[in-house]
């Protein structure tokens, strides 16, 4: 059976600036950058290294997650 993991972005500069999300187009924080690599490194235990995908929106803070989680799966997985 296959499984969904659904994550959100993490932590980005509206968070930290008090600024609304939604379109709002911001780039992940420091802590945000190490929050998605802990995420990678936790799916790491969990995925299957030749059945996965990464999915995004392509505002700056989601595809930023999703990219750092895909280097961490990578460095595992090549």
């Amino acid at each position: 059976m296959r499984q969904i993991y659904v994550i959100q972005h993490c932590q980005s500069e509206h968070h930290v600036n008090n600024m609304t999300g939604g379109w709002t187009d911001t780039p992940l924080t420091e802590l945000g950058k190490r929050q998605a690599e802990a995420v990678g490194i936790r799916l790491q235990k969990n995925l299957d290294p030749n059945e996965y995908s990464l999915y995004a929106s392509d505002l700056m803070r989601a595809s930023q997650t999703a990219s750092i989680i895909g280097e961490q799966l990578d460095k595992i997985y090549k």
